[in-house]
């Protein structure tokens, strides 16, 4: 399949899960010698305009940050401490930052974010893993102005999924106080009833394929998962790259698990009472995504994850039961 380096916008987009290697994807696809992506993984542009949504603005926010950070790091690294420059990923380009910072934020200056690359034969992309959470009239929106975008998505055992992200959370605290195993528990208690809404629009993985394959049908979405780059990360790495429509030759023989890769410890300090209660609130969904259309390979790996969950529920109530 072949894209149109000419055509304004992005010619794909990596629409999530979030905790689900798309830190590792962008990674790769950014040294890609076709490819062109923002200095920025996540540009959060569509949910930010999403009135369900209602995301707060990132363009002067979290991102003006990290530019910042890559602007001094070029310039004086010296000044920026080590551990800061660890998380300076990319280079420094001031002339996409004026075109990011400067001007009023629409769809028109969304597709300019990409104009120059594209210009220059360069296969456009970015990748905000908040994007499969989008309403549908903002993937609609989405799929006027942009028909030829090549999404893809990649799934992840929800329970894994939504135990990275809470384990996320630990550890941005974990850097001001100290959180041992019983505020931990509470805070996981915390992180379940207070953000349950959130947490079953992450998990609904049938609503959100569904949703972009309406706006982009036939095989405009590749649907994969994190079970398919752990078994085998350059298959699942070319596998993207043909998605997208570019050179598989140039994909790293051994692309490795670097970035992010404390991610692939399946269930990694994974307390039973934590498992047991994700399991009851991902079961559902994964049954309803047990009827999408999907490759065999992700079927087996949906099978697995709801095999895991109908355990883990099963597990907990015998332990519950009185002796």
């Amino acid at each position: 399949m072949t894209i149109s380096s000419s055509s304004a916008g992005p010619h794909f987009l990596g629409i999530g899960v979030q905790r689900g290697a798309t830190g590792w994807v962008f990674r790769h696809l950014i040294q890609h010698p076709d490819v062109w992506m923002p200095p920025l993984k996540e540009l959060h542009y569509f949910d930010v305009i999403d009135p369900i949504l209602a995301r707060p603005p990132y363009r002067y926010g979290q991102n003006l940050k990290r530019r910042l950070l890559s602007a001094a790091s070029s310039v004086a690294p010296r000044l920026i401490p080590t551990a800061w420059q660890k998380k300076v990923k990319v280079v420094w380009d001031p002339a996409w930052d004026l075109r990011y910072f400067v001007g009023r934020s629409n769809m028109d200056w969304y597709a300019r974010l990409f104009s120059h690359a594209a210009s220059q034969g360069k296969v456009t992309g970015e990748i905000t893993p908040e994007y499969c959470m989008l309403s549908p009239q903002v993937v609609q929106q989405i799929a006027e102005p942009f028909p030829d975008v090549r999404p893809f998505i990649i799934l992840r055992d929800p329970i894994d999924r939504s135990w990275s992200s809470f384990q996320l959370a630990v550890r941005h605290t974990a850097r001001t106080q100290q959180v041992d195993d019983a505020a931990r528990c509470k805070r996981f208690k915390a992180f379940v009833s207070n953000d349950e809404d959130h947490l079953n629009a992450r998990l609904d993985y049938a609503r959100s394929i569904e949703m972009w394959r309406s706006a982009f049908p036939g095989d405009r979405l590749l649907v994969t998962s994190f079970d398919r780059m752990r078994a085998d990360p350059s298959a699942f790495l070319t596998s993207i790259c043909t998605h997208i429509g570019i050179d598989t030759t140039k994909v790293p023989a051994d692309p490795g698990l670097r970035v992010n890769s404390h991610q692939a410890r399946v269930g990694h300090g994974l307390p039973n009472y934590a498992e047991a209660t994700l399991a009851e609130r991902a079961l559902p969904h994964l049954r309803q995504l047990a009827k999408v259309d999907l490759e065999p390979s992700i079927q087996a790996d949906i099978a697995a994850w709801t095999q895991r969950a109908e355990l883990a529920i099963q597990t907990e109530r015998r332990r519950s039961e009185p002796v």
